[in-house]
């Protein structure tokens, strides 16, 4: 429809660039590529966008997150293979998250990475409802693997799949955990799943700190379906209560 009435065919003047484009440039880390336009992906990848955003805020957090399509994917024209999620428990204020890191080896992997993300959330939320206490991590995981097989699954026509089928087909590594507000700080609860990590940005010197252990056991592609509770060390920047959780200063 056209604002000025339906006889009128005018179309809205061009915008003008901005006269400096620096801010949507490309960050420079280290040795820079080759500037160039991203290539589409696959006609069938129309679910995975190049960038994906979110952004907001609760009276205690405040949520940004960005996936974003690397450069060997836009030249190859392959899809993001990289997802996240996140959710607000409304009865408790707490945050709930989930990224995952499609493997490339698998043949739908950015499917599966999304997927994880879902279940993963889902998941969580249900626990968060049902009550007060740790989380089960190990339901979390394997909601999540049961959406892949399930996935799988219909790719095989209602054939119960084997493991390796299923990661063949949508392997993923998965991040996914909570931020609770409590009085005096955050009480942070995470897991993981592959060889992906989780960080934590200390305001005051501007430097990230890893949650996770740097070294993780993979063994081949069955560890990203496998759930793995991985505790937050004590680094200093973390305080541990008494009932085992961390709360950091955020």
């Amino acid at each position: 429809m056209s604002p000025h009435g339906a006889g009128d065919r005018r179309l809205p003047p061009v915008l003008a660039l901005p006269p400096d484009p620096s801010p949507w440039r490309r960050l420079t880390v280290g040795v820079p590529g080759t500037e160039f336009e991203a290539r589409p992906p696959g006609q069938y990848a129309f679910d995975h966008p190049d960038t994906e955003r979110d952004g907001w805020s609760t009276p205690e957090l405040t949520v940004r997150f960005a996936s974003v399509r690397g450069a060997k994917h836009r030249y190859y024209r392959q899809p993001r293979q990289d997802a996240a999620r996140v959710s607000m428990h409304e009865a408790s204020g707490t945050v709930v998250f989930a990224v995952a890191d499609g493997v490339s080896d698998a043949a739908n992997s950015e499917l599966g990475a999304l997927e994880a993300c879902r279940a993963a959330l889902e998941r969580t939320l249900h626990l968060l409802s049902a009550g007060p206490g740790p989380l089960d991590f190990p339901a979390v995981g394997r909601h999540a693997a049961e959406r892949l097989r399930q996935l799988t699954e219909w790719q095989l026509n209602d054939r119960d799949p084997e493991p390796a089928e299923v990661a063949n087909w949508y392997a993923t590594t998965l991040v996914t955990g909570v931020v609770r507000p409590e009085p005096g700080g955050f009480v942070v609860e995470l897991c993981r799943i592959g060889d992906s990590g989780a960080w934590l940005l200390d305001r005051s010197d501007g430097c990230y700190h890893p949650l996770l252990g740097l070294q993780v056991e993979v063994r081949g592609k069955l560890e990203p379906l496998r759930a793995k509770l991985v505790r937050l060390a004590d680094r200093g920047w973390l305080h541990k209560r008494g009932d085992g959780k961390f709360t950091a200063r955020l």
